[in-house]
């Protein structure tokens, strides 16, 4: 058997991360209390998560998306009553002795992330473009006058368009960073730490669509209707352009972690 990990609070909390429901519906969370750290795990088959049968599980949605869902309700409700470090789904110890070694390797670590984000959470804004549709915007604010279009003969007319239309597929990716600079900029002064990420899968847009950014911003519980109204209202003008933007949150904050050798 091995020691399951969801997350990482401060040794106070030990009674929270104790009975929550766990990865099975008849399994609940335990904690282990090291210094002045508590590690919330459930005990666990590591066959389950490695070898052969663990990788077939671990690409088998089926199988891992209720227990994904439930480890993000564990660290949601851990989160709810203060910080968290949250574990990468599937993190696995082989006992409590490689767990505390762990814990008292890293506790200085792990405190100074609790203690910066203390009150805070994770939220995430995703640029979506419809590139055809930012395209057609581009070309059409280059075009001349209609008077003065009316003056050029068809294939004139057919050439000036194609010489803009190459030129906005060049100015497409410097548009975008222009075009959400000012809201880059609010966003900013509304964290207390941004980071921009890279699309876990390409898949994550619709046909016809591509992520052209994707931000993960640290926010104060304080300011969450702020972020909320910024990117709405950044959102709207944005969108008739072919730049969607897509809000999501409140997230344990994963991006910020630091980075602890097992």
């Amino acid at each position: 058997m091995a020691l399951y990990l969801f997350g990482v609070v401060r040794s106070g909390m030990a009674g929270r991360g104790s009975g929550l429901p766990a990865l099975e519906p008849e399994a609940a969370t335990s904690a282990v209390t090291c210094g002045a750290l508590c590690a919330v795990v459930v005990e666990t088959d590591a066959a389950l998560f490695t070898g052969p049968g663990g990788d077939e599980r671990l690409a088998d949605l089926k199988w891992i998306g209720p227990r994904a869902v439930r480890h993000q309700e564990v660290l949601g409700t851990l989160l709810s009553s203060g910080p968290v470090l949250p574990a990468r789904f599937g993190t696995l110890f082989s006992g409590e002795e490689r767990l505390r070694a762990f814990l008292e390797r890293h506790e200085v670590a792990i405190s100074t992330f609790l203690d910066s984000t203390e009150g805070a959470s994770e939220w995430g804004v995703r640029g979506v473009l419809d590139r055809p549709r930012a395209l057609e915007a581009l070309v059409a604010d280059g075009m001349p006058p209609d008077e003065a279009l009316a003056t050029l003969s068809p294939g004139r007319r057919y050439l000036e368009e194609r010489r803009l239309r190459s030129e906005a597929e060049q100015r497409l990716q410097r548009w975008v960073e222009e075009t959400t600079s000012p809201l880059v900029t609010e966003l900013a002064a509304l964290s207390r730490a941004t980071r921009s990420r890279t699309p876990s899968r390409a898949g994550d847009a619709a046909p016809g669509e591509e992520t052209a950014f994707s931000w993960a911003l640290l926010v104060d519980a304080g300011a969450e209707d702020r972020l909320r109204t910024a990117v709405a209202e950044g959102g709207a003008s944005l969108a008739a352009k072919g730049l969607r933007l897509e809000l999501s949150g409140p997230w344990p904050p994963y991006t910020f972690c630091p980075e602890l050798e097992d």
